[in-house]
């Protein structure tokens, strides 16, 4: 006997929807400091999808607090951009 011979369904089932999770290869912080200096910070990160994005959200904490993400800008290709605002002396996440 083969596979089709008892019963199995031999068909070719291939998966469909986006499978591949985004991969973040790069994330920089400007300026970049130890602490949190209180000025904004420019967040810049390469982010790629195999289906691409239509937006990206920065999630981030203060002083260990979960904020409202904020919503990045495409500045070219894979590249997206976003500021946190200015926190005094609060850690930042």
């Amino acid at each position: 006997f083969t596979p089709n011979d008892i019963g199995a369904d031999a068909g070719n089932f291939l998966p469909s929807g986006d499978y591949i999770n985004p991969v973040i290869s790069s994330v920089t912080a400007t300026p970049s400091t130890g602490g949190c200096a209180a000025v904004a910070h420019d967040v810049l990160a390469v982010a790629t999808d195999a289906s691409g994005f239509t937006s990206v959200t920065l999630n981030w904490s203060l002083n260990g607090v979960a904020q409202v993400g904020i919503p990045m800008t495409n500045t070219s290709g894979n590249n997206w951009e976003a500021q946190l605002p200015a926190s005094g002396s609060a850690f930042l996440s």
